[in-house]
């Protein structure tokens, strides 16, 4: 486990300005204009910054305008340290990771020890996900910022999933199932109306780089994070392993799964009829 990693977890909430992690790639320095919510920036050459591994409020969302102060107060008119940067999103946004020059204040850790924002990495855009993490976890567990409004609370997989919305989501997989091009994860015996995650053939080769399968995942308890789309029942892609927490040890050899108690039917292909 790296260093920072491990004193994050004994490391009070109230003690901010952390520094980006040692084994990040630093980049480019740039000046941050505003903030135009609680995790994009603007540039002063015009350009917009999207902090990388984040998700915080917008709109009318709860706590959406106390990110956009937060990270506002943070960098307007501040040198920025970039890293880990990834390729621009679809929108033409830069996205990395971030600090304040000089003065080691790792902006994604100061939004997310305030409970202002949730992690949200992309396949491409992983980098220092797993002390993001344990810094969630920390607000989290005190129940600062967005954690102590009911709309942001962590679901059970086999209670109510809103869709069209991120979610972080808890529970056991019962068993996998195949369908064309695809995987998929069942946390209930209906999939056409319980939890579901699915992934491509791609996401299924990051996960065994992970030394993660489907076959191991099978009776553990885990909590995953993203898009929810209502596909039968509420369901979440998934493309990379850090979508993933494994919360408890696999089963031990010969341990009866799930799966080889309860029946449980895959979604059907896309040959098929549902």
């Amino acid at each position: 486990m790296p260093f920072l990693l491990l004193a994050l977890l004994f490391l009070p909430v109230q003690a901010w300005a952390l520094p980006l992690p040692a084994e990040l790639p630093m980049g480019e320095t740039v000046t941050g204009a505003e903030a135009i919510d609680g995790d994009t920036i603007r540039l002063s050459n015009g350009k917009e910054l999207r902090l990388m591994g984040l998700l915080a409020p917008k709109d009318d969302e709860p706590l959406a305008d106390a990110a956009r102060k937060t990270l506002d107060k943070l960098v307007r008119g501040k040198k920025l340290i970039l890293a880990a940067e990834a390729p621009p999103d679809r929108y033409g946004r830069r996205r990395a990771q971030a600090a304040l020059l000089g003065s080691d204040t790792w902006l994604q850790a100061e939004l997310l020890l305030r409970g202002l924002a949730r992690v949200a990495t992309q396949s491409d855009a992983a980098k220092g996900a797993e002390t993001l993490l344990a810094l969630e976890s920390q607000a989290r567990e005190q129940r600062l910022g967005l954690w102590a409004d009911k709309r942001y609370h962590l679901r059970p997989a086999d209670g109510f999933v809103p869709a069209g919305r991120f979610e972080i989501v808890e529970g056991r997989i019962l068993a996998t199932g195949r369908g064309t091009g695809k995987t998929y994860l069942n946390f209930g015996p209906d999939w056409k109306t319980d939890f579901t995650l699915t992934m491509n053939g791609e996401a299924g080769k990051r996960l065994r780089q992970a030394k993660i399968t489907p076959k191991k995942l099978e009776g553990q308890k885990v909590r995953v994070r993203g898009f929810v789309i209502l596909t039968n029942g509420p369901m979440i892609e998934l493309s990379h392993p850090e979508q993933l927490e494994l919360l408890d040890a696999p089963p031990e050899k010969g341990h009866k799964s799930a799966s080889t108690s309860q029946p449980t039917t895959s979604p059907p292909s896309e040959e098929e009829d549902p």
